[in-house]
């Protein structure tokens, strides 16, 4: 699934707890991607089911609002002090939304739950409930904005190859 990136993003750990009260069968993760939306119901994020030794999981890097066209309407991080925090929070803008799609785009579960604020370049933890199915499919939500390929600038490629070297040695994980 593709959409458009931005050159700032916040990472994710979603656990994800099935809502035992409905009448759904247990969820396959397997056969789902965690998708992450901005207000507009653009695509800001995809991850595949990942397990740990420890919990289950998605782990997603999510895209925040930048220069690069298109991104306006992704979440962005204001501080707490600043007098737009409030409006900007009470609008949406400072968390994504998620939800699961299945593989095969038939069938969306929506999770609910409290979402930590997007912040440039964290490491975030969320527990979210999984709720009943619906019939809802991806396809009725807006599509992602054509995708634009941004030139790095040199700083933000130095920037961009130490915060992989800095996250494949703090989390373990290999990066591209």
């Amino acid at each position: 699934m593709q959409y458009l990136k931005s050159t700032v993003e916040c990472f994710y750990v979603i656990d994800i707890i099935q809502n035992k009260s409905t009448n759904i069968k247990q969820i396959n993760f397997n056969s789902y991607q965690l998708i992450a939306t901005a207000i507009d119901g653009s695509i800001i994020g995809v991850a595949d089911f990942g397990q740990s030794s420890y919990k289950k999981s998605y782990f997603i890097a999510v895209s925040g609002a930048d220069t690069t066209p298109g991104t306006e309407n992704y979440p962005l991080y204001i501080d707490r002090s600043d007098n737009n925090y409030e409006y900007f929070k009470a609008l949406g803008y400072l968390t994504p939304n998620f939800y699961l799609q299945s593989k095969r785009g038939k069938q969306t579960i929506n999770l609910e739950g409290e979402v930590a604020e997007w912040t440039n370049y964290s490491l975030l933890e969320s527990t979210l409930l999984a709720d009943s199915p619906s019939g809802f499919n991806y396809t009725n939500k807006p599509r992602p904005k054509e995708l634009k390929k941004y030139n790095y600038t040199q700083q933000e490629k130095i920037q961009n190859k130490n915060f992989a070297q800095i996250k494949q040695n703090v989390l373990g994980m290999k990066t591209k």
